[in-house]
């Protein structure tokens, strides 16, 4: 018994506890501005124009992963990775708390002047996610022990669901009818999420870095060569980004689900706190449950169940959407469940398949090369247009068999499998 007191005092480190709070405020904000609820209904209460909605979801993506491996050739040699880390993530709360201050602060400006300031935040945040996302693996696969990790992500989001859950009401009550006129309920919502984020910056200040030496940098033409290099004599760090990047076609879908609901359907504004609350729940009782299938199972075993449920989520969102409108927002507890799991399983392949000294560089790599997945929203906002709801929700589903089948015929990614 006090072997095991110890053991979690043990676990729960100023590093496990600051990890944790990073994760709580991330959760928290990010419900506030939601990727695949708010952000697209904001932008189609701008602007008619769906591809809209699939460029916001492609800068997202675009931002964090396309100049991931400079970020990564910059942090190499550096003995200190955390204050890179505490600066992307203080940079990303200031630019929705400056776009929540703008937009809650002048609601006569024009929709064109909101979307211009919208898009160009949105760039700033994104592409600082790509410096604090290798700062943060590297930091973290140093400083939670390997047989903590999945636990320690599953308290994370755990935890971080609760309060996201109390988010999504307080999304409700803002976009209510008279509440707050547009934009400026919006703008509300995109303040708090800057301000919860700050709190995150505090997080990351308790973690303890681990110091170890650190191999000098080479120049960045050789850099690139060693990466390839390394891309060339590791087939499962290849396994893995195909596997990345052929799931990435749930992206096709996943930001017009709240489109076809509001369009397709006729729910009320209202029914965006519903649908954040609804993910945020299938986070929250799944999250502990993904921890302890990593940590039985692995990391692969953890992404071929998520990847299952992404095949499924577009075929469940046109049966609600023909049989039971009213429970569209159940889709999102379904979504809430797959986003977690594969997010989870596929940043512990990647800590798992990565020697410490170069994790900034896998992490590099991975970002950089899976960017071909922001293209997805971009041709789902065309097919929507094109051809409407339902097709590209079933085309989604039939392209997130490739991934899948992948990830079937592969062994465990971990070190200890011969890595």
């Amino acid at each position: 018994m006090k072997r095991r007191l110890s053991k979690r005092r043990a676990m729960w480190d100023a590093s496990f506890t600051g990890g944790v709070i990073h994760g709580v405020a991330l959760a928290a904000s990010t419900a506030f501005a939601e990727p695949n609820s708010v952000l697209p209904s904001f932008v189609t209460a701008l602007s008619p124009a769906r591809w809209l909605v699939g460029a916001v979801s492609a800068m997202l993506i675009g931002g964090q992963v396309l100049l991931q491996v400079v970020f990564a050739y910059f942090l190499q040699g550096r003995a200190r990775r955390q204050p890179y880390l505490l600066g992307a993530v203080f940079v990303r709360a200031t630019s929705w708390a400056v776009l929540g201050a703008v937009v809650a602060g002048r609601p006569g400006l024009s929709h064109g002047a909101i979307l211009a300031l919208f898009f160009a935040l949105v760039t700033l945040f994104s592409a600082t996610g790509g410096l604090g996302g290798v700062a943060f693996t590297d930091v973290i696969g140093g400083a939670i022990p390997a047989e903590n990790r999945g636990r320690f992500y599953g308290f994370r989001q755990t935890l971080g669901s609760v309060l996201a859950f109390g988010a999504g009401y307080a999304v409700r009550t803002i976009l209510r009818p008279g509440f707050r006129p547009f934009p400026v309920n919006y703008g509300l919502l995109f303040l708090l999420s800057g301000l919860t984020l700050y709190i995150g910056v505090a997080g990351i200040a308790f973690i303890r870095e681990e110091h170890r030496p650190q191999p000098l940098r080479p120049p960045f033409r050789r850099y690139i060569e060693q990466a390839r290099g390394l891309l060339g004599s590791h087939a499962r760090l290849r396994s893995l980004l195909y596997m990345q990047i052929a799931a990435g076609a749930a992206a096709m879908s996943l930001p017009f689900y709240i489109v076809f609901a509001r369009q397709g359907l006729g729910l009320p504004a209202a029914v965006i706190g519903s649908v954040v609350a609804a993910q945020v729940a299938g986070s929250a009782l799944s999250n502990v449950a993904w921890g302890a299938l990593r940590d039985r199972y692995g990391s692969l075993n953890t992404v071929r169940l998520a990847l299952g449920l992404d095949l499924l989520t577009p075929v469940v969102a046109v049966t609600l959407g023909t049989l039971a409108p009213t429970l569209f927002p159940a889709l999102f507890f379904l979504v809430g469940v797959a986003s977690s799991g594969r997010n989870l399983g596929f940043s512990n392949c990647l800590i798992d398949i990565a020697p410490a000294a170069l994790r900034p560089t896998y992490a590099g790599l991975n970002g950089t090369l899976t960017s071909p997945t922001l293209l997805f929203p971009l041709v789902g906002g065309f097919l929507v247009g094109w051809a409407g709801f339902v097709p590209t929700f079933l085309l989604t589903s039939v392209l997130e068999i490739i991934p899948l089948a992948i990830s079937l015929r592969l062994t465990p990614l971990g070190a200890r499998q011969g890595d």
